[in-house]
C-alpha cells in the first residue's frame, strides 16, 4: 500500500473464477445490478451500468463505499457479488488520482457520509426527517470525490422519457423531470477518469 492512495493487488478465487486487478484508493467501480428499475436505468441512460462505487484501500482491506440502501462501506468481495452474472464490471481511474489519501478518504466518509439515508427520490438536495442529507449512488461518489478534487465533469437535467408508465409508479407520479443529478453513465464518460479494466468476477475460466 502506498502512503497515499493505497494500492491492492488483487489475485483471488471468486465464484469459481481467477481474476486479478490492480486497485487503487479513489478507483470506480461501475457494475448492472439484477433488479427491474435497475434495467429501467440503463434503459434510460443507453448504459451498461445502473449502480456505482468507490474504492478505498483500508488496512482491513479493499472496502467499496457505496450507497444502496443507506451509504455504507462494503468489502469488495460482496459488492461484486452484487454484480450481474453476464455483465462485466468496468473499473474506472482518475487521472488525478494520486492526489488522494486512503486515509483521509476514510476519516470524511466515517464522520459525514456512513449511514446517510438513501435517495430513491433522486434529488440532488434531499434531506431526511433530521435534516441529513440522502443520497443516490453517483449523487454521493461525485460529491465525496468534489471534496478532493475539482472534477471537470458536472450535473445534468435529468430526463426520464422512456419507459414512462415505470417511472410514474416508482415516483408515484412525482418524477423529477428536468431536476439536477448525475448517472453512472456520466461517470463512464467523464473525462476526469481513465479505463482500467473490464472484468467479470463471476466468469468460469
Amino acid at each position: 500500500m502506498t502512503q497515499k492512495t493505497g494500492i491492492f493487488l488483487i489475485s483471488l478465487f471468486f465464484s469459481a473464477s481467477l481474476w486479478a486487478i490492480d486497485l487503487r484508493s479513489g478507483d470506480v467501480l461501475l457494475i448492472s445490478l439484477q433488479c427491474r428499475i435497475c434495467q429501467v436505468i440503463e434503459a434510460e441512460e443507453d448504459s451498461l451500468y445502473s449502480h456505482m462505487g468507490l474504492v478505498n484501500i483500508e488496512k482491513r482491506g479493499a472496502m467499496v463505499y457505496e450507497a444502496w440502501g443507506q451509504v455504507k462501506a462494503t468489502p469488495l468481495k460482496d459488492f461484486l457479488g452484487l454484480a450481474r452474472k453476464d455483465r462485466a464490471v468496468r473499473v474506472i481511474r482518475l487521472f488525478k488520482a494520486d492526489e488522494l489519501n486512503s486515509n483521509k478518504m476514510k476519516t470524511l466518509f466515517e464522520t459525514e457520509y456512513d449511514g446517510l439515508q438513501y435517495d430513491n427520490a433522486f434529488l440532488w438536495q434531499n434531506k431526511d426527517e433530521q435534516g441529513k442529507e440522502k443520497q443516490y449512488c453517483s449523487e454521493f461518489v461525485y460529491k465525496f470525490l468534489k471534496r478532493f478534487i475539482p472534477l471537470e465533469m458536472t450535473t445534468k437535467k435529468m430526463h426520464f422519457k422512456k419507459n414512462r408508465e415505470m417511472w410514474e409508479r416508482f415516483f408515484k407520479g412525482n418524477i423529477p423531470d428536468g431536476k439536477e443529478g448525475i448517472s453512472p453513465e456520466d461517470f463512464n464518460q467523464s473525462p476526469d477518469f481513465y479505463l482500467v479494466d473490464d472484468f467479470n468476477p463471476h466468469a468460469k475460466n
